[in-house]
């Protein structure tokens, strides 16, 4: 059940975001630059990055494990060719922002007002926003507060310790700003390491069943290119199933030239994204025969096809857009969908 974060806990959080909004860290570091905390009794280190350097959205991104490292990590190699309204969906993180009051959630404004908190000037007004992947972003609960106090406390130390021992990081190659609690000198250190351990990878598949392989190889030849893409449609559901409204996912599958829909699949957040992408390709090789060319632009769908495709001898090819797709989602949203 949810919990509301408490008032000690909003007061806390705005305090150790006045100290960050001082410090103006994003003048010292990128976006993509990787702060790591690794907290005592947590199984896995949180990890921070800091919003600003390109001088119009400043604010501090919580990304809890391993998975959520990755998964920012993802999102970032995927800007140059992903639709931003995907990439916003798909990102899951905490978030302290630094903007202004026309932007800042309304029951934020009625915190500040029980805490006494006043803020004026342009990026001077503090708030925090949940985001969770296939889900709109929301408030914070009590539990994910603690997180992001923890988080921002040990990050004012950390960048604190970097000025103070003049570490000299290069993040493009792989460094990491890393604060941890050394138990057997029972204090806090803040040192540099490589992002090694913290490497990641889109997931690939290899079809296995050489009964289905060899029934796939001969299928028959068909002249067509698919375009074959995952979307948000921009639409709100509420369900009492989800804490919070999700945006339904779509597998589109369809005709690049004639515009045809050649197979769709709707899914909820947590739902086996691998599994029904490769039941929509298979489906429809199994249907139509084997397409000349598929059009993809979203690595993780070109890593789960890329072996079955081998096998059939299909083409993919990365396209930064796919025109028929974005036709149909748009379709959605003039309708109101």
């Amino acid at each position: 059940m949810r919990k509301e974060p408490t008032l000690e806990q909003w007061r806390e959080l705005y305090k150790l975001g006045l100290k960050i909004r001082d410090m103006e860290p994003w003048n010292d570091f990128q976006d993509l630059d990787i702060i790591a905390m690794e907290i005592p009794e947590k199984k896995e280190p949180y990890f921070c990055s800091i919003l600003g350097a390109g001088g119009q959205c400043f604010g501090i991104n919580t990304f809890v494990g391993y998975d959520g490292l990755r998964n920012f990590l993802t999102i970032a190699d995927s800007e140059n060719y992903m639709p931003l309204d995907y990439i916003m969906v798909e990102q899951s993180n905490l978030a302290c922002f630094f903007g202004d009051k026309d932007i800042v959630p309304e029951h934020q404004i009625e915190v500040m007002k029980e805490l006494g908190i006043k803020f004026r000037g342009k990026n001077k007004w503090i708030y925090f926003q949940s985001y969770k992947k296939g889900h709109m972003p929301a408030a914070m609960d009590g539990e994910e507060a603690e997180v992001l106090i923890v988080c921002l406390r040990e990050l004012i130390s950390a960048i604190k310790d970097c000025n103070k021992l003049q570490l000299t990081l290069d993040f493009d190659a792989g460094d990491v700003l890393v604060r941890r609690f050394y138990k057997e000198k029972g204090k806090w250190g803040t040192t540099k390491e490589r992002l090694t351990q913290y490497l990641y990878g889109y997931p690939s598949l290899v079809l296995k069943d050489e009964i289905l392989a060899a029934k796939l190889k001969r299928k028959t030849r068909i002249e067509e290119v698919l375009e074959f893409d995952m979307v948000y449609i921009n639409v709100t559901i509420e369900d009492e199933l989800y804490e919070r409204p999700i945006r339904p996912k779509l597998l589109l599958l369809v005709e690049h030239y004639e515009g045809l829909i050649r197979g769709q699949h709707f899914f909820a957040p947590g739902l086996d994204e691998i599994q029904a992408i490769m039941e929509l390709l298979i489906n429809y090789i199994m249907e139509y025969g084997r397409p000349m060319e598929i059009y993809i632009r979203n690595p993780f769908i070109e890593n789960i096809l890329k072996h079955t495709c081998d096998i059939c001898g299909i083409k993919l090819t990365m396209k930064k857009s796919l025109e028929v797709v974005d036709e149909f989602v748009n379709g959605f949203e003039v309708l109101g969908l």
